[in-house]
């Protein structure tokens, strides 16, 4: 028969297969590109694995291009593998495929750094994991070897090769965190979860991410009521209160520590989303508006309390920033910070100075405030989440 190349091969096998549908395209060597079939066997064998494909038949146009294989003589083989290739491909035979790219990178045939680009994902399909390895450090790919263990369940091998990558300056990849954040959950590291979300949240401040964080900072131990209210004010800046429940409790609680208008604020904010209904809501209603209209006596008393002790100088400085009042709670909240060693608890002073100048729009200088707050600190992780908002 006419001599062909491995190249005019390949052409006919595009053009009168067009609905082959393999995933990889395999390039020859320049070296197995030129080898001629001269077989008639082989030749005759691969016409019929075309005509075979032309009607869809892939695990018969493979059985065809294994004869060929068998009949091949000389360098002939290395121009059958790109077929055998190709149809075990289409035909889903995974394993075929990628025995015959390990042969096909052994000989030469093709470039080591493509066939392994192309063997990678067959041997994580096939569940290879020990191969797959293999690749991926040859290619150098850490999220691929990563994966490979996660799939593996090796989840700490995962964070042990993720984890100097998350941590190596510059924004990591949104994969790589997420895989990250998923083999700390499989490993129940509380803390690991939480920095790793907090790194996801920081880098891709997506509305999954931020209601992620939060759940985390609602499962803390011993949260008092100002840091639930805490909580319920995060969610509400990112968009996370979603339910009548969630109002409502946001709302009582602001009432238990004489905030009525940040309560009235919620409730008032659940009626704009048509959240609020029944009788329940509308003794909740009732009662908070009858608070804020003592809150005046209230505040009062506070203002004069002022003057000498700076607790209620910050007491005074978040009901003023409830009311609106950002310039004058913003002075409050400073004079009372002007002795923290006084403070019941400096750190939650700070929080609440934050929240005044992101409602001012002075953000740099809330996430500064909450820089300040120290890790060793019961307010940390919430300063923590609230100055990824600031940032933001």
């Amino acid at each position: 028969m006419n001599g062909y190349s491995l190249r005019t091969f390949a052409a006919a096998l595009l053009l009168g297969a067009a609905t082959l549908t393999t995933t990889f395209v395999v390039s020859p060597s320049a070296e197995a590109a030129t080898v001629k079939i001269t077989t008639k066997a082989v030749g005759d064998a691969l016409k019929e694995a075309q005509e075979l494909a032309k009607n869809h038949d892939y695990k018969g146009a493979l059985a065809k291009a294994r004869e060929a294989k068998a009949a091949a003589k000389g360098n002939e083989a290395s121009a059958v593998n790109a077929y055998v290739f190709s149809y075990a491909q289409a035909a889903g035979d995974n394993q075929t495929a990628l025995n015959t790219i390990d042969e096909m990178i052994a000989a030469g045939e093709i470039p080591k750094k493509q066939g392994e680009e192309t063997a990678l994902p067959l041997a994580l399909k096939l569940g290879n994991q020990e191969k797959a390895m293999a690749y991926a450090k040859d290619l150098g790919n850490m999220a691929i070897i990563a994966n490979a263990y996660f799939k593996a369940g090796n989840y700490s091998q995962v964070i042990k090769t993720l984890q100097p990558v998350a941590d190596g300056g510059g924004k990591p990849e949104k994969a790589v965190l997420e895989l990250l954040a998923s083999s700390y959950y499989q490993l129940h590291d509380d803390a690991g979860s939480f920095r790793t979300q907090v790194q996801l949240t920081t880098y891709y401040p997506e509305p999954q991410h931020w209601s992620d964080l939060i759940r985390m900072l609602s499962r803390g131990k011993s949260l008092d009521d100002h840091q639930n209210l805490e909580i319920y004010r995060l969610r509400q800046l990112t968009g996370n209160l979603k339910t009548q429940d969630d109002y409502s409790e946001m709302a009582q609680i602001a009432i238990e520590l004489m905030l009525p208008r940040e309560a009235q604020n919620a409730l008032d904010a659940a009626k704009k989303a048509n959240l609020l209904s029944g009788e329940r809501s509308n003794r909740l209603v009732t009662m908070t508006a009858t608070a804020v209209t003592n809150d005046a006596a209230q505040q009062a008393t506070v203002q004069k309390q002022a003057a000498t002790d700076p607790n209620a100088s910050v007491q005074l400085a978040e009901s003023l920033w409830t009311y609106g009042k950002y310039p004058e709670a913003e002075a409050a909240a400073r004079a009372g910070l002007k002795n923290p060693a006084l403070l019941k608890d400096a750190d939650e002073a700070k929080i609440i100075l934050a929240h005044i100048l992101i409602s001012e729009n002075k953000k740099a200088d809330a996430a500064q405030a909450l820089s300040t707050v120290p890790k060793s600190s019961k307010q940390a992780a919430i300063a923590q989440v609230l100055a990824i908002y600031a940032r933001s």
